[in-house]
């Protein structure tokens, strides 16, 4: 009998077991790799939440019973004396994880590998009242989603490619195959059918013409700055040369608004557009014009050649909200492009020239009867920089980061190898100075924004770009400032702009600042670039950590404005992690919770620690 064999022996208990991505044995290596994606963004979920877990001893009975070849497992505790083991391939101080094999379901009596969305199940059934059960229960279906949805994606995708040292901004942007690697069901798409993910999904890479409407300018809600909102309109009907057989002449005095096909089918079935249509004052031409494609947040869309981007109002349910825009967070990019025209704003861009901020100049949504916006139709305009010409080796940092298949590097190690061969030096070296070059250009600059000027930059993964210019880190680019705030010192350095939007919930405290704004920078951005060079063998995680500790002590001691949340970051036991898992258990719309700081746990600061490496 072989020793994979007699792990298979064993029998479970009270579960209701079926064939699932959870034992793939029997799988290519395709499968495999989609599983290692699905599996991974659950096990980094359930470890960064959880302090109560430990690793399982190597002389425990249990190993005895697994396959020789089996990683490390971590002792997940369920009640009843039961736990999960989930295979760990790679670990690290800065709290990321890989993992590629299977998962395995054990108690006393039994061990048999389990399938994620049966982990989903027992995690379900963990401490819940029976209200929070019923909150729970939607979590294996969106797992199971979630998990197919990879799976598919597998069949789709040229992994090569996906691992290129080359790149431009959009393959980058769409190469992001497992979604938010701290989730337990990223790839789940509340409201979308199979074939809707496949058309309108960045991972697909699906293209899709626009529904253009011919909009009364009195039903119309718009904020814009600078250039007429009208303007900006004809601007992206001017740059579509396949836009054929429409002019102004058809337009009129009314509005050209592009709408995306998806939730324009949605919106065109609702009462009060189907009384705007019938009172004349919204025309509908059809969708026509060249194709567009969705970048990783799936509802913002672009096309190379047009001067903005499209983001929309998606009435999809992705990773913990319903992915409706919300007035007082598109008023956020309002107040981004007016800080950024004061004269602070021109002093710290001149500071910082390889840093932007991608503005979001303008939005619009449909009056309601009240003359209100109605929020699932509000459209973004984003400033593109990235059209043809300008678009090349630009990365998105999630796809840079992301998890590699089982025996090769990451994207961002295969750079930092290609830099080595390019400029004849050895890895290490290259690894060195790429990292120091990446805190200059794009750590430095969001934290002195914060320090100098209280800004605060919700700039997670699929948030920020990487420009690289010989595979060098060059040009660093904030997006998405819907997730802008002001701490404190913000409201004071930018009293006018924040008193224009007084109402829009970004000031915040410095609990609250410090907390989010190091989750989204630090937790999730930085660590993941340390882990991508570390855990491919480039370089140290503690030498990664400890040169960290050093740089942000050195924009300490220039004595910024506010130093708190260097200090944090500095001194802290502790820094804040989202809690994704916790917020799919409630089933919790995040975007609509009166405080967000319920979802965040502590994790481990590995900054400090360090200092004594």
């Amino acid at each position: 009998m072989s020793h994979y064999a007699s792990a298979r022996d064993y029998i479970v208990i009270g579960l209701n077991m079926k064939p699932s991505l959870g034992d793939f044995s029997e799988q290519d290596g395709e499968a495999m790799m989609g599983f290692a994606y699905a599996a991974s963004s659950f096990a980094n979920a359930m470890l960064k939440e959880s302090s109560n877990w430990t690793w399982l001893e190597s002389h425990h009975e249990w190993w005895r019973a697994m396959p020789e070849d089996t990683d490390p497992l971590v002792k997940y505790p369920l009640t009843g004396n039961r736990c999960l083991l989930i295979p760990i391939a790679s670990a690290g101080q800065a709290s990321v994880y890989r993992c590629y094999q299977s998962w395995w379901y054990a108690s006393k009596t039994s061990l048999k590998p389990i399938g994620l969305v049966q982990a989903a199940q027992l995690l379900c059934q963990e401490g819940l009242d029976r209200e929070e059960e019923q909150q729970a229960a939607v979590l294996p279906s969106r797992v199971q989603q979630s998990v197919s949805e990879v799976q598919k994606l597998m069949e789709r995708r040229r992994l090569n490619d996906v691992f290129s040292v080359t790149s431009n901004f959009i393959d980058s942007d769409q190469a992001l195959l497992g979604g938010h690697p701290s989730h337990p069901c990223p790839r789940a798409k509340g409201g979308f059918s199979d074939q809707d993910s496949v058309t309108y999904s960045p991972e697909h890479q699906g293209k899709f013409a626009l529904r253009w409407l011919a909009v009364a300018p009195s039903v119309v809600f718009s904020e814009c700055r600078g250039e007429s909102l009208e303007r900006r309109l004809w601007s992206i009907v001017e740059s579509d040369a396949e836009l054929t057989g429409l002019s102004k002449r058809d337009f009129g005095a009314d509005l050209p608004w592009p709408l995306h096909p998806w939730q324009a089918e949605k919106l065109l079935q609702e009462p009060r557009v189907k009384q705007l249509i019938s009172d004349g004052l919204i025309r509908d031409f059809g969708e026509r014009g060249d194709v567009w494609t969705a970048t990783s947040s799936l509802r913002c869309i672009y096309r190379r050649n047009s001067p903005y981007m499209l983001k929309y109002s998606l009435s999809v349910q992705l990773t913990n909200s319903v992915r409706h825009l919300l007035p007082h967070e598109v008023e956020r990019g309002l107040q981004v492009v007016d800080v950024w025209d004061s004269e602070l704003g021109r002093a710290f861009s001149e500071r910082y020239p390889s840093f932007s901020v991608i503005r979001e100049p303008a939005w619009l949504a449909l009056k309601d009867e009240n003359g209100q916006p109605m929020i699932n139709t509000i459209t973004v305009l984003r400033d593109n920089l990235f059209t043809e010409g300008h678009d090349q080796q630009v990365f998105m940092l999630g796809s840079l980061c992301q998890l590699p298949p089982a025996g090769k590097t990451s994207q961002l190690a295969n750079i930092i190898k290609a830099k080595a061969t390019l400029e004849k030096t050895s890895v290490d070296v290259a690894a060195r100075d790429w990292y120091q070059r990446f805190l200059m250009v794009a750590l430095e600059p969001l934290l002195m924004a914060q320090a100098e000027e209280g800004l605060l930059f919700g700039a997670h993964q699929q948030n920020t770009l990487l420009k690289l210019r010989d595979f060098n880190p060059d040009h660093f680019y904030y997006r998405d400032c819907q997730g802008t705030g002001f701490s404190a010192l913000g409201v004071q350095r930018h009293q006018t702009v924040v008193a224009a939007f007084a109402d829009n919930r970004n000031q915040l405290n410095e609990t609250m600042a410090n907390n989010l704004f190091s989750y989204y920078l630090v937790v999730n951005t930085l660590f993941a670039t340390v882990a991508a060079i570390s855990q491919d063998g480039l370089l140290n995680e503690s030498e990664l950590l400890t040169s960290t500790h050093q740089f942000i002590d050195e924009l300490r001691r220039r004595n910024p404005k506010d130093t708190s949340c260097l200090d944090m970051l500095l001194e802290s036991d502790f820094l804040h992690v989202k809690g994704n898992l916790l917020c799919s258990l409630r089933d919790t719309n995040e975007n609509t919770m009166t405080n967000p700081l319920e979802l965040y746990l502590p994790l481990n600061n590995p900054l400090k620690l360090s200092r004594s490496a």
